[in-house]
């Protein structure tokens, strides 16, 4: 897990300020999956997420990404792990660009 350290300057500031320090805070200091799904029907999902375990069962249980809820149940088939959200949002963007082919391949080879 990569950790960045940032120095913080105590000034004060508006509490939407704080709010904004707290959420940087977050999207960089734990890892971030890219993670694929197959649906029911046969296609393909791919998002991301913090904690792989709760998105699978949040997907699963009809409270997930609305491309899902008709497609139940899900069942993972990869992941890659990135150090940050941002990473992992490219990473994600990339994957979504590619075929159904070239992702079964990076499924069957597991490819990180």
């Amino acid at each position: 897990m990569v950790v960045l350290l940032i120095e913080v300057k105590i000034i004060q500031k508006p509490l939407t300020s704080l709010k904004v320090l707290h959420k940087k805070h977050y999207l960089y200091t734990m890892n971030w999956y890219v993670y694929m799904l197959e649906c029911a029907d046969g296609t393909l999902y791919t998002g991301i997420t913090n904690d792989i375990e709760a998105r699978i069962a949040k997907h699963n249980s009809g409270k997930g990404a609305k491309y899902t809820r008709a497609r139940l149940p899900v069942q993972l088939k990869t992941f890659w792990d990135y150090p940050d959200k941002v990473a992992a949002a490219k990473a994600e963007y990339a994957f979504k660009q590619l075929s159904k082919e070239e992702k079964l391949k990076l499924i069957a080879a597991n490819i990180r």
